[in-house]
């Protein structure tokens, strides 16, 4: 199968499999914080998975609440990480987003720290969107 299809394969079948392990792990109070990312052009398969975790996000949140597990979205732009300059990419270059520089891993982690912390305890069903103003 090409790329997309093994992209949304990967999606659709891991998320089930990652709510199991998260459940299971989690079992006092639980917090679940999945990633996420904006569609470009010619990416709709992938876009479109992005969505359904957003949509399944939401569902999970208000299936988990009454046992205090919050579930939420952080949605990182490009990510200064490895993947970012792999030459497998070819030429599809990263677009810097308006702010000028790529989101930096540390603000992702702190994104997600902060929903796992007893602050965020009331937030669930939420996405975060990190992107630099490239959502706009």
């Amino acid at each position: 199968p090409d790329e997309t299809a093994q992209r949304w394969t990967l999606r659709r079948d891991g998320a089930p499999r990652r709510v199991g392990q998260h459940h299971r792990q989690r079992r006092r109070r639980g917090d679940d914080v999945d990633g996420d990312a904006a569609g470009a052009v010619g990416r709709s398969a992938y876009a479109a998975s992005k969505a359904a975790l957003v949509a399944l996000a939401r569902s999970w949140a208000a299936e988990q609440m009454p046992r205090g597990i919050t579930v939420n979205v952080v949605a990182p732009a490009a990510t200064e990480t490895p993947m970012l300059t792999d030459p497998s990419r070819g030429a599809v270059a990263p677009k810097r987003p308006p702010l000028g520089r790529f989101i930096r891993p540390e603000e992702v982690a702190a994104a997600v720290a902060y929903f796992l912390s007893p602050e965020a305890g009331a937030v669930s069903g939420q996405q975060l969107v990190i992107c630099g103003g490239s959502s706009l």
